[in-house]
């Protein structure tokens, strides 16, 4: 049977066969043998059609899916930086479904020795935007020929205070460089 690929897939019969394969290839190596003990976590939701709102992801945890604040209250991760805030700003609205149904957080991060961590990818030398420590700041520089610090600083205070997030910073930089 062809598959009508401007469809989403179905939940029970598509999506969660594919996490619990993951699963189970992450925890013994099959049906997958070079996946066995390199996934960290697995993130499913809900399939909908492009251009509606999307539903948050959740975390498999073997058994069942667990929403992402829940999961965190058991499982603490301060490894992941405001991993379930960022997990929602990633999925959320009207084009959330591009980012999928199903996200596979690979075993990665400074806290792990090289050969322990993981990625799917050709070889790389720069990254940004994981859920790791290492990336829980990203540089935004405000600066103006003649401006003070304060005058800088008073700006920034308007767009989410002394730590705001990039999601923030969108009204800025709009604001900066107009419509």
């Amino acid at each position: 049977m062809t598959c009508d690929w401007k469809r989403p897939p179905r939940y029970t019969e598509d999506v969660l066969p594919a996490v619990r394969a993951f699963y189970n290839s992450n925890k013994t190596g099959k049906p997958i043998p070079v996946l066995k003990n390199t996934l960290d976590l697995i993130f499913t939701r809900r399939p909908t059609p492009p251009g509606k709102n999307t539903q948050e992801y959740e975390i498999f945890d073997g058994h069942r899916l667990v929403p992402i604040w829940k999961y965190l209250i058991r499982h603490p991760r301060p490894d992941l930086i405001q991993l379930d805030k960022r997990m929602e700003w990633l999925s959320m609205g009207p084009y959330g479904n591009r980012s999928g149904d199903i996200l596979l957080l690979t075993r990665s991060g400074l806290n792990r020795p090289i050969e322990k961590r993981y990625y799917f990818s050709a070889p790389y030398y720069s990254w940004h935007g994981s859920a790791c420590e290492q990336d829980g700041h990203i540089p935004f520089i405000l600066a103006q020929a003649n401006g003070s610090g304060q005058k800088m600083r008073s700006i920034l205070n308007k767009f989410g205070g002394a730590s705001p997030s990039e999601r923030e910073m969108t009204p800025l930089v709009v604001s900066i460089f107009g419509k």
